[in-house]
């Protein structure tokens, strides 16, 4: 039955037919990447239209949250993060690192000059028995926030802390 309808098969039109469907598909690609293009200018960019399409998108909230505190935005990361500790609304669920999301909130609360603020986020986390209260970023950020507020003996302790706590490992880019 193959060899019957192999010979009928003209292999000119079937490699014709075949080159067809693969540039369908390759300009239906195309056509894609082109629409979205204007989106990958900048990670903020990219998850700011992706929130705008779909603002129960959390990965994409933490990101842009991430890059709003890199440049130094911090009123704007602090809305970002807000949103995303806010209860979904609806029934879906996304993986959001917690512990990103502290050394988040901790980052801006110092970048809006709330020292006091982040020595209460740690207090939190530490009542609460959270990872995210042993996690060196937290703590060199609470450390921080204790010579922001001219405690520098509590600070270097703290620092000390963190290096000690690391067992002569290189520190995580950042800290």
């Amino acid at each position: 039955v193959f060899r019957a309808i192999a010979a009928r098969i003209n292999p000119g039109a079937a490699v014709a037919a075949a080159t067809a469907g693969a540039l369908v598909v390759t300009l239906g690609f195309a056509q894609r990447t082109w629409v979205r293009t204007s989106a990958w200018q900048s990670t903020e960019t990219l998850f700011r239209a992706d929130l705008a399409r779909d603002p129960g998108f959390r990965e994409g909230r933490f990101h842009l949250a991430n890059a709003l505190v890199a440049s130094g935005r911090f009123v704007e990361a602090e809305a970002e993060l807000r949103a995303l500790r806010a209860p979904a609304a609806d029934e879906r669920s996304g993986y959001v690192n917690a512990i990103g999301v502290e050394r988040l909130t901790c980052a801006t609360e110092l970048g809006l000059g709330r020292p006091a603020q982040v020595s209460a986020l740690l207090d939190r986390l530490e009542r609460e028995r959270s990872p995210a209260a042993q996690d060196p970023g937290v703590r060199t950020c609470a450390a921080q926030a204790l010579e922001a507020m001219g405690r520098t003996q509590e600070a270097a302790s703290r620092y000390e802390q963190v290096v000690a706590s690391l067992g002569g490992a290189e520190p995580p880019a950042g800290l």
